[in-house]
């Protein structure tokens, strides 16, 4: 009988010990698909093939445009927007985490979220919207993988090509076309902040809709770019794109929007150097299809 009992507590103790070994290399081990993003874009991702599947008739827009004929305005305000530490932290901002525990535990907020561009990243090209801590750990080990094969630089243009920006718009290329007939070399940063304010939840707050929220959220990143400018000059210096010549979106001032009701107010003003390069005709009314 306790021979018995001894050969189960082994057995059990070696299952113990193979799963925290098999855990551990999974961790440690790079996943083999991360090395094909290096070098070639995306044709489809985790999230955007979920959408495809829960609405086949829905129209998808994406066009994949390499980071030098993106606006450095676009790739400027997306990091106020959602990571203003980018360039100065690897695939964990530990600042922010720490920030959002305090307030949680500390003053008693709503736990809020602290992940990084390439966290994201991670969560659209393999993941879900699921919030559980299965994906939370995938994704971690993801995040991590991501920074060491790849570049910042090629991180942020993966990034802005895949990240959702309204129903069925993925990428700035898409959306730089849709909400503005622009392409999205061509935003200046009063329309790149704009789109960035969109992405927490674009279907709902976007520059059609105007919503009160997207107002906030637009009014915090152009605050963050007054203060944060040297993150500007440090994308310049990527040269992410060539110069180019002022078009008429740089040098005149946006309409401002019609308000519907008492909570919204005008959409603050961005300023920023119009650097960008144009990429060709404005495609007012083009919006292929690429899928």
């Amino acid at each position: 009988m306790f021979v018995s009992i001894y050969k189960k507590k082994n057995y059990l103790t070696i299952a113990i010990i193979a799963c925290v070994i098999t855990f551990f290399l999974w961790l440690v081990l790079p996943p083999i698909d991360i090395y094909r993003y290096a070098h070639s874009a995306p044709k489809s991702w985790a999230i955007l093939q979920q959408t495809k599947e829960k609405h086949p008739k829905l129209r998808i827009r994406h066009h994949y445009k390499p980071l030098k004929a993106i606006a450095t305005a676009l790739a400027f305000t997306a990091i106020m927007g959602e990571d203003v530490d980018y360039l100065g932290h690897g695939a964990f901002d530990f600042a922010a985490i720490r920030e959002a525990l305090k307030e949680w535990l500390i003053k008693g907020k709503k736990l809020r979220g602290a992940s990084t561009i390439t966290q994201q990243l991670a969560k659209n090209l393999y993941l879900s919207h699921d919030r559980s801590w299965w994906r939370k750990l995938r994704e971690v080990r993801y995040a991590f993988w991501l920074e060491i094969v790849l570049s910042k630089r090629r991180i942020l243009e993966l990034y802005l090509n895949i990240i959702e920006l309204g129903e069925g718009i993925y990428g700035v290329e898409a959306a730089a076309q849709h909400y503005f007939g622009l392409h999205a070399s061509q935003l200046n940063y009063q329309q790149a902040a704009e789109l960035a304010a969109s992405i927490p939840s674009p279907k709902k707050h976007n520059p059609h809709t105007r919503t009160a929220a997207w107002y906030r959220r637009l009014q915090a990143i152009n605050h963050r770019m007054q203060n944060f400018s040297w993150v500007r000059d440090r994308l310049t210096a990527y040269t992410i794109a060539p110069k180019r010549q002022k078009n008429s979106a740089d040098t005149q001032p946006l309409a401002q929007p019609k308000i519907e009701n008492a909570n919204q107010s005008p959409a603050p003003s961005v300023s920023g150097p119009a650097e960008d390069p144009a990429a060709g005709a404005s495609p007012a009314a083009e919006e292929a299809n690429a899928f």
